[in-house]
């Protein structure tokens, strides 16, 4: 008999004819059928009882192969006919049980096909009436027993009587062999072994065998000290003949007093194990496993580690064919890992897992029991903060399991590393409240990569303790959405705190969960999803107050206006206004708060864009002078530029449309050229911020606003040369400059209409003419569509420039022809 934890030999490989299987007789039955009725017609009629009375003599010659096929050939093509009698066709089925049982315990097979066909054609010879001796009996419950169908097998047995005692004990030992093999038969396990120990001619050797079993299954059910007093009263007896097999008790013994924390006595048992032991067997292996497991267990100190640790390499080197092998594997990657070498602990937990995916296991090296030895690595260096060896572990326990079948508690472990770790290299938020981008496509994919893996193992956590557990499954579908979020997976984000949303009501996080949902739903464009969830919160603040949502209800204020701001629908900017302003008046919260700093922002971007210049250098103003700090600084200056120059050309449209030059209009001049100075020197400001910035770290809204701040610098220039003829060389400096930065870029083209024009405001007719030239051979080379993309910063009033310049050239050219004929 195997011992336990030695290992299970790899499967020979076998030829098809040591498998019989029933169907394969039918159809050479049926294949014979055919020519059953040529062979009646020719030939004598086959004497079925006396080839049946052949069958039985050469089973009695032990030819249980050569019988199957003579029975095959010979009785099976016949059975149908006639004059074959059902007590014929019984004596037919029983011959063939016992000959497949026998051919199978001769070969050593354990073939479950064949297991079946054994127990199916005992069967139909009883329907027919055929009366199964002892050994019949005792063949059939031993096939049911390695069918592991205990209670079919058990019952069986029953009935078995008149067997050899040898046989009766085999039976117990397979019976008891396939309880233990199925770990939820520990009762039908101690009553078998009860059953056997009770015997009274019970053979030494079995005895020895079955008081080791009971008590290894006391052990393995936390009852250890149960079996050191079933050893205790034991050992006496077992041993008053002889010491021989001893040697696994007193082991067991010693495994016993280590479970109850007693390791004196564990060490003086293995001590004795050993002394009964040949060093070259399994059983010394096991042995020295427990001697290193007490060795650890009595320092608990590094030096007790190193030197458990050494004994478990022994075993590995020395032992190879020994299932405790498995044992010492598993002592070794915990005593690396109690020694702080995770390296090595990993290595050897690699390993160790690899075997059992190959199908090998132990007693004490089960996929459960190596399943919690790796969470409970996994939670040090989770508290260690070193998530890559937490996630290292965790996922070699996962590496043992396939779909469902993942314990829960392992999912959950997988979500909280991959979470950790994601978050470890996701950028904090900024000032504003913004996370900053991650630049580094590695990085990101990483992060990512991290994140998601933590969102699908806390939503597979969720679907797995959704019926036992509902706090579990709240935590791990929060936590799963939150993840999903920040991995940038909306779908998946929306779907896990919609779910919350809908199945926990009450929870304290439904506002923001509720808030979380809305924001995802808004980063997916779908804003009136988005808008209904935040007008519910803040419904919902202003109905019951801080009790009911909180902070969530003042955080849905300026995402609300978001959405009715992004929605195309003018008529409801006038609300999103109004939201804005209760935050920017301190009427939801105070201006402290980040909430403050966006809603100040918005609002200011929301006049520029509306056109509202005044209101626009109002709040724009306002923002850069508070949140020097803010990341978005330079974005909010070149709004706040550009509602100044805006300003700066409604003022000289105003005094263009009056043609007065009162006081009024001095004063508009003054605020004119002052707009126009402020909005220079803010352009300015946004191009060296921006130019100091590193490309890859610049947003698209940025890299538009320095493109737009190089020309527009050279607009307010030229503008002011009206005040300043000097401003006309800055001017052109400004320019040169935005053309050389975006040479061969559409955008280029304002710098060069705007040349052409500040030459001609100097009298300069010949460089005009030259610049002219330029900037028509580079108009011309562009297709026409190129001038269709509304964010170039040029502008009607531009082309209308270019089209007077042109004009004026033209006519001095034409003046100049004139005169000189």
């Amino acid at each position: 008999m195997e011992q336990p934890g030695t290992e299970k030999p790899a499967p020979n490989t076998r030829h098809w004819r040591e498998v019989w299987q029933l169907p394969l007789l039918v159809l050479a039955g049926l294949m014979l059928v055919g020519g059953v009725g040529y062979l009646v017609s020719k030939k004598p009629k086959v004497d079925v009882e006396g080839t049946l009375a052949r069958a039985e003599e050469m089973m009695g010659e032990d030819k249980f192969g050569e019988t199957l096929d003579y029975l095959n050939a010979n009785v099976l093509p016949h059975l149908s006919r006639s004059d074959v009698t059902p007590e014929m066709q019984a004596k037919f089925h029983q011959l063939v049980a016992r000959s497949l049982y026998l051919e199978q315990q001769r070969r050593g097979l354990d073939v479950a096909a064949n297991h079946t066909n054994v127990v199916s054609e005992y069967r139909d010879a009883e329907k027919l009436g055929a009366a199964l001796s002892p050994n019949d009996e005792y063949y059939i419950a031993d096939t049911l027993a390695m069918l592991g169908q205990l209670d079919e097998a058990i019952e069986s047995m029953r009935k078995v009587e008149g067997i050899k005692p040898a046989q009766r004990f085999s039976l117990y030992r397979r019976l008891i062999e396939a309880s233990l093999r199925n770990r939820g038969a520990v009762a039908v396990s101690a009553e078998l072994l009860a059953a056997m120990l009770s015997e009274p001619e019970i053979p030494r050797e079995d005895r020895l065998w079955a008081t080791a079993r009971q008590a290894e299954l006391f052990i393995d059910h936390d009852k250890p000290g149960e079996a050191i007093t079933r050893l205790l009263r034991s050992l006496p007896r077992l041993g008053v003949t002889s010491s021989e097999g001893l040697g696994e008790l007193y082991m067991l013994l010693g495994e016993a007093y280590l479970a109850t924390g007693a390791t004196a006595d564990a060490a003086k048992q293995a001590e004795r194990a050993a002394e009964l032991m040949n060093p070259s067997s399994n059983d010394y292996a096991r042995v020295l496993v427990m001697q290193a497991r007490v060795e650890e267990a009595m320092g608990g100190d590094e030096a007790s580690h190193e030197r458990a640790r050494d004994r478990y390499a022994e075993v590995i080197s020395r032992y190879g064919g020994s299932g405790a092998v498995l044992d010492a594997r598993r002592g070794l990657a915990e005593s690396e890992a109690a020694l702080g070498n995770t390296k090595e602990a990993i290595e050897a937990y690699t390993e160790l897992v690899s075997e059992l995916n190959e199908g090998r296991s132990t007693r004490e090296v089960t996929r459960e029991g190596v399943t919690g030895s790796l969470l409970g690595r996994f939670n040090e260096r989770y508290a260690a903060g070193e998530m890559e060896d937490a996630l290292h572990y965790v996922r070699l326990a996962e590496s043992m399991y396939k779909g469902d079948d993942t314990p829960p508690d392992v999912l959950r472990a997988i979500g909280d590393a991959s979470m950790a770790l994601g978050q470890e290299k996701l950028p904090p938020e900024d000032a504003d409240g913004v996370r900053t981008l991650i630049d580094d496509s590695a990085v990101l994919a990483d992060v990512q990569r991290n994140l998601m893996d933590a969102g699908a193992a806390y939503r597979d956590h969720a679907a797995r303790v959704v019926l036992s557990s509902n706090e579990d499954y709240a935590k791990s579908l929060w936590s799963s959405g939150v993840a999903y979020d920040l991995a940038g997976d909306r779908e998946s984000a929306i779907s896990a705190f919609r779910e919350f949303v809908d199945g926990f009501p009450s929870d304290p996080r439904q506002p923001e969960a509720k808030f979380r949902l809305a924001r995802a739903h808004q980063s997916r464009g779908e804003l009136e999803q988005a808008g209904a969830l935040y007008r519910e919160l803040i419904d919902a603040g202003s109905a019951s107050g801080e009790a009911r949502s909180g902070p969530w209800s003042d955080a849905s204020f300026v995402p609300l206006a978001e959405t009715l701001l992004m929605d195309n629908d003018p008529a409801n900017d006038a609300t999103a206004e109004q939201l804005l302003n209760n935050v920017v008046d301190g009427k939801v919260g105070g201006q402290g708060t980040t909430r403050f700093r966006e809603a100040l922002l918005l609002l200011g971007s929301h006049y520029h864009d509306a056109g509202n210049h005044a209101a626009a250098i109002q709040r724009l103003t306002e923002f850069t002078q508070r949140f020097s700090d803010s990341p978005r600084l330079a974005v909010a200056r070149y709004k706040l530029a550009d509602s100044l120059r805006n300003s700066a050309l409604a003022i000289d449209e105003d005094l263009r449309q009056r043609a007065n030059s009162g006081a009024e209009a001095r004063e508009l001049q003054a605020a004119r050229r002052d707009r126009l100075t402020r909005a220079l020197h803010l352009f300015g400001q946004v191009r060296t911020t921006l130019e100091e910035k590193p490309v890859a770290k610049r947003s698209a809204l940025e890299e538009l606003c320095l493109r737009n701040s190089y020309f527009y610098m050279g607009d307010c220039a030229f503008d002011l040369g009206q005040y300043d003829p000097k401003m006309f060389d800055q001017a052109v400096v400004h320019y040169e400059s935005a053309k050389d930065r975006y040479k061969g870029e559409p955008a280029s083209m304002v710098a060069m209409i705007q040349v052409v024009h500040v030459y001609l405001k100097q009298g300069d007719v010949a460089r005009a003419t030259t610049a002219n030239a330029r900037a028509r051979a580079f108009y011309e080379s562009l297709p026409e569509t190129v001038w269709d993309d509304p964010s170039l910063p040029i502008a009607r009033r531009d082309w209308e420039r270019w089209l007077d310049a042109t004009a004026t050239l033209n006519r001095q050219a034409s003046a100049g022809g004139e005169e000189g004929q």
